[in-house]
């Protein structure tokens, strides 16, 4: 009797963490209709990490609260606010690390067992380090922040390392856009940031719809592309595909990547408004004749 009633308490209280889980997981899916809901998905996240036991479950579940913190973060219009979320977030990621690599070294790019579930969700918690990392550093202002240039892109190799599709090649999108606004001194190069961001795009290049399954590669490119003076439809092509997003319906941004219609979303109206470029990419399109349709 005392054991049926243990199990069916262990079964019950498995169901219960399930269940909070997809909770968290529902919440996050909901963060484009309201940002607070990425809050509220970070705090369920951070919640069922510390009861864990487990590492791997534990890691994961760390590194999903600093992407939702990260969501949440970019969308504050207080800069102090969001410098002050983004660095909570790489210090919750940091421990994913830690927890992950059964050490005190938040750069250890050596998993704790040797199988591609945990070096992928390794390379998750380095990706969401560094990417919270660079908004912190961004919200500072760059010059104040190049000091942690050499410790974001120990995060970015370990990514590399272990998984290098995390994220849709996340790690490349991130090093290409770094590449692009650093100094030369700190290793700044157009070239670099052109080879980078192309590897991520034409990786995650969807035939179907002829533009890349992550709209912020796509962006970052766009920019790169400029910035090199890159012409023609090597350009065009991608600047249009960028712009044809805008006439796309939720289910259509689906189709190319379940995952990211929010980020979809904004990105396109940070196309549309130039926001997020450091280059004037509509004029060099309609230079060269592929404006937006």
């Amino acid at each position: 009797m005392k054991l049926t009633t243990l199990l069916a308490t262990l079964v019950l209280a498995t169901s219960l963490q399930a269940q909070t889980i997809q909770d968290a997981n529902n919440l996050f899916a909901l963060r484009g209709e309201d940002t607070n809901n990425a809050k509220k998905a970070a705090d369920i996240y951070g919640t069922l990490a510390a009861n864990s036991g487990d590492k791997l479950e534990k890691g994961n579940l760390l590194s999903q609260q600093g992407l939702s913190l990260y969501f949440y973060a970019t969308r504050q219009k207080s800069e102090n606010e969001r410098e002050r979320l983004h660095k909570i977030a790489f210090g919750i990621a940091d421990n994913a690390v830690k927890t992950l690599t059964n050490s005190n070294d938040i750069f250890n790019d050596t998993p704790y067992t040797n199988t591609q579930e945990a070096k992928t969700a390794l390379a998750l918690a380095h990706y969401t380090s560094a990417i919270n990392m660079g908004k912190w550093a961004e919200a500072r202002g760059v010059l104040a922040s190049l000091g942690q240039w050499g410790n974001m892109k120990k995060h970015l190799d370990a990514v590399i390392k272990n998984d290098e599709t995390v994220e849709d090649y996340g790690a490349y999108r991130t090093f290409g856009r770094a590449w692009l606004k650093l100094p030369f001194t700190h290793g700044g190069s157009k070239k670099k940031s052109l080879r980078d961001l192309k590897y991520a795009y034409d990786k995650t290049f969807n035939e179907d719809y002829l533009t890349s399954a992550n709209s912020t590669t796509t962006l970052y490119y766009l920019d790169t592309l400029v910035a090199r003076n890159v012409t023609g439809d090597a350009f065009c092509d991608v600047y249009l595909g960028m712009a044809d997003l805008a006439f796309l319906s939720d289910e259509e941004l689906a189709e190319i990547n379940p995952n990211k219609v929010p980020e979809f979303k904004s990105d396109i109206v940070a196309f549309d408004n130039g926001s997020e470029f450091e280059e004037d990419v509509h004029d060099h399109a309609n230079k060269q004749g592929c404006p937006k349709n």
